[in-house]
């Protein structure tokens, strides 16, 4: 099994097509060998030309032995460059979704899900804002930056069990929806007898994901990160723009009226991928 997500970065001439071709490719590859998928976007990011730059993260189940005990395993292989990313959740424990559940599971902040893993988001040093992810890809998109390769990616390999679920996305997600608010989606999906719809939780975290990024008043990562950077920026004195703020004393005064601090979703593609890990049978 092998599932992947590429958001194409808005400034490039065609994002839609590179980071389609982009995950093609890779699919492509997985056929033709027996790659990882750091190899997969190698083998992809030489063969797609089309002029553009994407994030991608894709995550590979594969068996292997465990040395230790000499009996096999499973495991996610995954690889991340830029701002999309991956949550592994362990969901052994996780109450069905029913009434009597849901209320004495009210004030339970994981509802019986624990994260096993998460994708950390790769971000390039910058004055600017909004930062620059990682990417591959010709260009144009940020032209003072080198470009990035996949061997820049970000490398996991995770053991897995029966119950696991697996959420991959792009930021669209990320930036509007909390590790919390991902978790309280997935167990509305979790059934009786361990049944789990793969396709409506998927669903489900793209609609909240995007009311999140179209409302007005309720706080979103995006928001936080986005007000400690004016902070940080006050204390610097440098402006959205990278260019020199006005006097000291007016400086956060400055940041503050030229930035949308009341847009605290952020609009954004979004897609997103849920997978669950069961035993063959």
């Amino acid at each position: 099994m092998c599932i992947g997500v590429a958001d194409g970065v808005g400034s490039s001439a065609e994002p839609a097509l590179y980071s389609r071709a982009l995950m093609s490719a890779a699919n492509y590859a997985r056929y033709l060998y027996d790659c990882s998928p750091v190899q997969m976007l190698q083998y992809a990011n030489e063969r797609v030309d089309y002029d553009g730059t994407s994030t991608a993260c894709v995550i590979a189940l594969r068996s292997e032995v465990d040395h230790a005990s000499g009996m096999g395993r499973a495991v996610l292989e995954a690889c991340n460059l830029g701002d999309s990313g991956f949550l592994v959740l362990d969901a052994t424990r996780a109450a069905p979704c029913t009434p009597l559940n849901s209320l004495l599971k009210a004030f339970e902040p994981n509802r019986g899900i624990n994260i096993v893993c998460k994708s950390r988001a790769q971000y390039h040093p910058s004055i600017f804002w909004p930062r620059a992810p990682y990417q591959l890809g010709p260009g144009p998109s940020y032209s003072w930056l080198e470009k990035d390769a996949p061997e820049d990616a970000d490398e996991y390999v995770i053991p897995v069990e029966e119950g696991y679920i697996v959420v991959l996305a792009t930021d669209g997600l990320w930036d509007n929806c909390s590790d919390g608010d991902v978790i309280r989606e997935v167990a509305r999906h979790i059934r009786p007898y361990g049944a789990f719809d793969t396709q409506q939780c998927a669903g489900g975290l793209r609609r909240l994901a995007y009311n999140r990024s179209m409302d007005g008043w309720r706080e979103s990562p995006y928001l936080r990160e986005k007000q400690l950077e004016l902070r940080t920026r006050a204390a610097m004195g440098i402006a959205l723009a990278g260019k020199p703020c006005p006097a000291p004393l007016s400086c956060l005064k400055w940041l503050i009226s030229h930035s949308p601090i009341a847009e605290k979703g952020k609009e954004d593609d979004i897609t997103v991928l849920v997978s669950s890990i069961q035993c063959a049978r």
